[in-house]
């Protein structure tokens, strides 16, 4: 009877041990796939950013591209009005 008594008590006192353990184990394994999920979503991030940088360049050198055309076409069309304006001086004189 004594031996029974000692047994509930130790089960009693070591069936909490366990269960803590357990909730150690498993909290073990939230941390690391919190981690996990950290680390993927800094990769996430991570990527967007360089395609955010990488339209940011494309738009810059489309912006550039647009003002070199635009000056070409405005030199263009000042050099020849001004050819077309000299050759109609000439043609009266």
């Amino acid at each position: 009877m004594f031996l029974v008594y000692i047994v509930l008590i130790l089960s009693t006192c070591l069936i909490p041990l366990v269960l803590i353990d357990m909730r150690i184990k498993v909290s073990e394994k939230q941390f690391e796939k919190a981690i996990k999920n950290l680390e993927s979503m800094d990769d996430n991030v991570s990527i967007n950013i360089q395609k955010t940088i990488q339209n940011s360049y494309q738009i810059t050198e489309l912006k550039t591209m647009i003002i070199h055309i635009y000056k070409t076409m405005k030199w263009k069309i000042r050099s020849g009005y001004t050819r077309i304006k000299t050759h109609k001086n000439n043609e009266k004189t």
